[in-house]
């Protein structure tokens, strides 16, 4: 990992991680699961090569779509 790779990653666990804590809700957790599922998908299509997180994303960020997107289904807002 590089430098920059390093100094973009970390904050944002802490960014995602404090939203959690503080608002109290995990709907954070799954944005920060989602943004890093992404991620993985993306490198391997940069680098032209496999890497060992891609059958993972790709295998999970259908499911953490879907548990983003149930909330907003149910919610009054869409009745």
């Amino acid at each position: 990992m590089s430098i920059f790779a390093f100094a973009f990653a970390f904050p944002m666990l802490f960014i995602f991680h404090g939203l959690e804590e503080v608002i109290g809700m995990r709907i954070f957790a799954f944005i920060g699961l989602t943004f890093h599922y992404v991620v993985h998908i993306g490198q391997a299509i940069v680098l032209r090569k496999y890497i060992p997180a891609l059958a993972t994303s790709i295998v999970c960020l259908p499911i953490s779509i879907l548990f983003l997107y149930l909330p907003f289904i149910h919610s009054p807002l869409f009745a």
